[in-house]
């Protein structure tokens, strides 16, 4: 599934399961996606996260603010039906924008897009502006 996604898209992937896994879910969450999205931002997107001072730090203390990171055993996690959901989504948007390949940018607009993933709403408590950051990105 991953041999259309960027570099960066793949770190990112691999960096929601490692926070997946450093938090002790058994799952990947869309939360993981989004903090890993933080920690791999690049470019427009490092400046837009960085102009509303959003930092995985912060993300991670919004989400879990009881719990610390652990060392973990590694583990094979699955994604969970959200996560796919938001992978399936991050494809039909490459395909729409005539990319073959799925970039970072797909990612991020696809989990702000998912209106049912609730916790993206941490990112715009932080400030971030939906319609900006899809006008940057696109």
């Amino acid at each position: 599934m991953f041999e259309r996604f960027t570099e960066l898209a793949v770190n990112v992937v691999s960096e929601s399961q490692e926070i997946a896994r450093d938090y002790g879910f058994s799952v990947i969450l869309p939360e993981h996606l989004m903090t890993a999205l933080v920690y791999e931002a690049r470019g427009v997107s490092l400046r837009l996260l960085k102009n509303n001072n959003i930092t995985p730090e912060r993300v991670l203390s919004k989400l879990y603010p009881d719990k610390t990171p652990q060392m973990s055993e590694n583990k094979t996690l699955h994604f969970s039906p959200e996560y796919k959901k938001i992978l399936n989504n991050a494809q039909e948007l490459a395909g729409l924008s005539g990319n073959r390949t799925i970039l970072y940018e797909h990612l991020f607009l696809s989990l702000l897009n998912d209106t049912s993933f609730e916790k993206r709403q941490i990112l715009f408590d932080f400030g971030l502006d939906l319609e900006q950051t899809k006008n940057e990105l696109c």
